[in-house]
């Protein structure tokens, strides 16, 4: 698309009688852009875009295995980051990055090699029903705390047990939501928590933990019902009781 308004641009200001360093000047662009729309005619910049378009890509060794996950969801449109990490999963180090996979899709799409299906929703009205003997129902929705969890990991993946769901989901935590970079803190968080480790206190038991006796101290009350825990006060709820001691 930026092509092709530059090519129109450079085309007006040459009909206006622009000479190519004027043309540079007045659109600020280099000399070697002008000079190759300069002098394409419309069906000259269409080969040229096509050209572009088919040109080697780095997705091209997995063409098929991209168009064979779109099958399996029936060509609906995924999530981008969902096809890239499910093509990782399979195959291991990618020639190239999300955005590279992007131009590939459109490239499938542009020929036709790729053609999404629009979604519909079958429904009808039905009669009403005495209460208790009617219920509605959405299918395919997923209830999860972590959107990045629905839309990047479970859009295009299918488990027969939960014990593989659960193995696949260990191994995208590892290569995807720590291990790469977050947006949110500009890190990947694998990397920072191993270096925030390193400066991680064990937290001390709690006093009111029931299963517990460790690190409990016998407290008196005083007359006012109140404790002193390192020279300060608290008072403590009414018993029914005068016991003496707390823990």
């Amino acid at each position: 698309m930026k092509k092709k308004k530059m090519y129109q641009k450079i085309q007006t200001l040459k009909r206006q009688g622009y000479s190519k360093s004027e043309i540079t000047r007045t659109l600020q662009i280099d000399p070697k852009t002008t000079a190759r729309y300069y002098s394409m005619n419309e069906e000259e910049f269409q080969v040229y875009l096509e050209s572009q378009m088919f040109r080697e890509k780095g997705f091209r060794d997995y063409e098929k295995a991209i168009l064979e996950v779109y099958k399996k969801n029936r060509n609906r449109k995924l999530n981008m980051a969902a096809v890239y990490d499910y093509l990782e999963e399979r195959y291991g180090g990618l020639p190239a990055n999300e955005q590279t996979l992007r131009n590939f899709i459109r490239y499938l799409i542009r020929s036709n090699k790729l053609q999404f299906q629009q979604s519909t929703r079958i429904y009808q009205q039905v009669p009403p029903l005495p209460f208790g003997k009617q219920m509605q129902l959405d299918f395919g929705q997923y209830r999860m705390d972590s959107g990045l969890v629905l839309y990047n990991f479970l859009t295009i993946r299918d488990f027969d047990c939960i014990k593989k769901a659960n193995s696949e989901l260990a191994g995208w935590l590892k290569r995807r939501a720590n291990g790469k970079i977050s947006q949110a803190i500009g890190q990947i968080p694998a990397l920072l928590i191993a270096s925030e480790r390193k400066k991680l206190r064990p937290v001390n038991p709690s006093i009111f933990r029931k299963n517990s006796i460790l690190a409990r101290e016998t407290r008196n009350v005083n007359e006012k019902g109140c404790i002193s825990v390192l020279a300060c006060n608290y008072q403590l709820p009414t018993l029914p009781d005068s016991r003496q001691d707390h823990h």
